[in-house]
């Protein structure tokens, strides 16, 4: 794992005869006493286990021993969407005692796929456990008949979410992982292992089904184990992800220490995106924090160009507030905005009063809110600095009132000042981006206020 990135137990109950183990002895989502949570409390529309439901063909022989093909893996959800494969080559097989001593159904990169068609709705949630190779380019999941609703690599230890756009990836390992994903449109979100890793534009077509192990109509196999999938029309509440999530956690021992995990969410407009620079992903400010704070981090850039502060308030429930997880070790906001509200609206008072609604806002949820005072910038009406120094000087004075912490990076004299905008040292030729430098600058303030909490 590289910088920015990511990542007790007691045994909490038995599923199946296996023993589980709990994640963290305080989290309310924890199996414990009787049983603890079932996922089959959830009317998912398909759900497959690797510990059950296998047959060599349809309504044939059980695929019981290692090594046996499958033909049919039958849905678990009472919808009777087994996945099939009627062509005895290009079945899958049946390995025992693969992940947590629990099997696993096996894909070979060749030609292997198992399928269902049914009716899925574009806006879906799918929370699976698997096993990606990562070898080459690979498709893991896709419709059953076109490439919507697919979760693909491209040889460079990323997953992909595809439904008719190229939408949110997320770099990974070739281990066991939980991959959950809420195909949204332009708001698809992708985590790996509980961890809110992708935003992006995954389009909106629907797939029409399920196929297991291939991608491209087929022309992209994939080498992947598969553990167990649940699949529901509709965007899944958080509780019951998070609790899904868990269960496949400890079910499947995959490892995750939800108490080790630190989220940091940056929300604003376009200088939090990083646009103008020649790589985001490495030159925004978020990229820079992430990188500074190491390895035990997971950064999320949800920004947005153009976006004005009511905008990203409206939204703040899908956007930040659904993934406070209090089993997690921290959970941060850093929210930036005004300038724009400020350029659209020339309404100072009123530009403070929705900054400060939306902090308070996403705070009481349990996050940590970081709130930013603003940047100069060029081509602005009149009177846009005096009303910027007003905003600036209601943030310095009130901001306990809606935030754990301060950045102050108007009161920086490399970029705060009225002026600096013009400064090519730190700010991009349009006078209100900020280029790699400047974007450093902002990147050492938000990490002293990250790391004093």
């Amino acid at each position: 794992m590289g910088a920015g990135w990511w990542e007790q137990v007691g045994v909490c109950g038995i599923w199946g005869g296996v023993v589980v183990d709990c994640f963290n002895s305080l989290d309310p989502f924890e199996f414990g006493g009787g049983g603890g949570f079932d996922p089959y409390s959830i009317a998912w529309d398909l759900a497959l286990d690797a510990t059950t439901g296998r047959f060599q063909t349809s309504g044939g022989a059980a695929a019981n021993a290692d090594s046996d093909p499958v033909g049919q893996w039958q849905d678990q959800s009472g919808n009777a969407r087994h996945v099939e494969q009627a062509t005895a080559g290009n079945r899958p097989l049946v390995k025992l005692a693969i992940q947590n001593a629990l099997p696993v159904i096996r894909t070979d990169g060749v030609d292997d796929l198992l399928r269902a068609t049914f009716t899925v709705n574009p806006v879906f949630t799918r929370i699976s456990a698997i096993i990606p190779s990562l070898t080459g380019t690979e498709g893991y999941y896709s419709g059953s008949t076109a490439n919507a609703g697919a979760l693909y690599t491209v040889n460079d230890n990323k997953l992909y979410s595809y439904s008719g756009s190229f939408g949110p990836s997320a770099t990974t390992t070739a281990v066991a992982q939980i991959v959950t994903e809420l195909i949204n449109g332009s708001k698809t979100k992708l985590y790996i292992n509980a961890l809110r890793r992708g935003w992006g534009d995954s389009g909106s077509t629907a797939p029409g089904g399920i196929t297991l192990g291939a991608f491209n109509n087929d022309s992209v196999p994939a080498l992947c184990d598969y553990c167990q999938l649940f699949q529901k029309d509709g965007l899944l509440a958080s509780t019951s992800r998070m609790r899904t999530q868990a269960f496949l956690n400890a079910k499947w021992g995959i490892g995750i220490n939800y108490s080790t995990i630190k989220q940091v969410f940056f929300d604003g407009n376009s200088i939090t995106l990083g646009s103008g620079l020649s790589d985001p992903s490495t030159q925004s400010y978020p990229a820079q924090v992430i990188a500074t704070l190491g390895v035990s981090w997971n950064g999320v850039n949800i920004g947005v160009s153009g976006a004005e502060t009511a905008t990203l308030a409206a939204d703040a429930d899908y956007r930040i507030k659904e993934d406070y997880d209090p089993t997690f070790g921290k959970n941060i906001a850093v929210l930036w905005e005004v300038t724009n509200d400020l350029h659209f609206n020339q309404d100072p008072a009123g530009a403070y009063s929705r900054y400060a609604a939306w902090c308070a806002d996403v705070r009481a949820s349990g996050i940590n809110v970081l709130a930013v005072t603003c940047l100069p910038r060029g081509g602005e009406y009149a009177g846009f600095e005096a009303d910027r120094q007003t905003v600036n000087t209601n943030i310095r004075n009130n901001w306990t009132t809606f935030a754990d912490r301060l950045v102050d990076v108007a009161g920086d004299s490399r970029i705060g000042d009225s002026g600096d905008q013009n400064d090519a040292t730190y700010y991009q030729g349009d006078a209100i981006h900020l280029n790699e430098t400047g974007a450093g600058v902002v990147a050492g303030l938000v990490v002293t206020q990250i790391q004093s909490l």
